[in-house]
């Protein structure tokens, strides 16, 4: 499967699994990016993409501009069923906290410490 890159991410489809791994400093331009980049992966994909995994391990920092961006992450609408954010440290707990409270998805989100856990509640019904 295609992967693209941004400059600090990149993007692949894994089943029925959108994933995305950050790293670095996430800004509000990268953060458009990243909506643009996905849009375009997920309109080669025919069928439903259902679930969006993004791992933060490796974010150093999220801008306030970043932050404010991710309110506008559109991808593709009535998508996904359920979004997972994986991180490995307290830094990117805390980034994904706030990501959670300003964002504010209209489907299920939550916050884990391994990929693996997070495909078990994809799973989950």
């Amino acid at each position: 499967m295609e992967r693209i890159k941004t400059k600090n991410s990149e993007m692949w489809i894994e089943e029925d699994i959108l994933m995305i791994k950050l790293r670095g400093e996430i800004d509000e331009e990268e953060v458009k990016e990243i909506n643009k980049r996905g849009i375009e992966l997920l309109e080669k994909i025919p069928g439903k993409i259902i679930y969006y995994l993004v791992d933060i391990s490796d974010v150093k920092k999220a801008t306030a501009g970043a932050r404010k961006a991710t309110k506008n992450i559109t991808f593709v609408p009535d998508v996904p069923e359920k979004i997972a954010l994986v991180y490995n440290n307290p830094l990117t707990r805390v980034l994904g906290s706030m990501f959670l409270r300003i964002a504010q998805p209209k489907v299920p989100t939550k916050l884990f410490s391994a990929i693996e856990e997070a495909k078990k509640w994809f799973k989950e019904k």
